[in-house]
């Protein structure tokens, strides 16, 4: 179960992301919304890995468990991970996406 998502036999609950830190050349408005997109990414994103591991769990191929994701934009990317830290990334820069993410998921939220 992913932080925030809390259930069980009823129906689950989430509580929305709080925005701690932002930099950069992000408004609080901005990075709000990221925060609030990544939030919803992330849970169709872990819906998904929980359907393929459901429906085969002893297929290792699976994709599970799923610590972050990429979303590719025309001018700037997102990753996001399940422990809620996301980055808005500018495409005209390099980066080391696994690196990257691998840092991200060791964030303690």
């Amino acid at each position: 179960m992913i932080e925030g998502l809390t259930g069980g036999r009823s129906a689950p609950t989430v509580s929305p992301p709080q925005l701690v830190e932002f930099g950069g050349n992000l408004t609080r408005d901005r990075a709000e919304r990221m925060m609030a997109h990544a939030e919803a990414g992330g849970l169709a994103i872990y819906g998904i890995g929980q359907l393929s591991y459901h429906r085969a769990p002893v297929d290792k191929t699976v994709v599970y468990p799923i610590d972050a994701f990429y979303a590719h934009g025309q001018y700037t990317s997102v990753i996001a991970t399940m422990n809620r830290v996301a980055v808005l990334l500018d495409n005209t820069q390099k980066v080391d996406v696994q690196e990257l993410a691998g840092k991200m998921i060791r964030v303690d939220n």
